[in-house]
């Protein structure tokens, strides 16, 4: 695997999330941002490991992210609702 590929990192870190294993998913997740900071899916998707963590404040912020890069994003209505359940 190409370590600086951001759809095979992200991809493992998904997997690594579903499993429960956060602290991986997040390094995995913190890998592909460091590759490709534009990318609005991996700052959704930190927004959610951050948010199975506890950690709202991150999630805040990575979700908020998200809406800025993706303004049109398809989920923004839901991405929204949970920046609010984070406040």
């Amino acid at each position: 695997i190409n370590g600086k590929y951001v759809e095979a990192l992200m991809s493992l870190a998904w997997i690594k999330h579903r499993q429960n294993f956060y602290e991986e998913a997040r390094e995995l997740y913190l890998r592909a941002k460091k590759q490709n900071e534009s990318n609005p899916e991996v700052h959704k998707r930190l927004g959610h490991v951050y948010k199975s963590t506890g950690n709202s404040g991150l999630a805040l912020e990575s979700f908020q992210t998200y809406l800025d890069i993706f303004p049109a994003a398809p989920d923004r209505q839901r991405i929204e609702q949970e920046i609010k359940a984070l406040r």
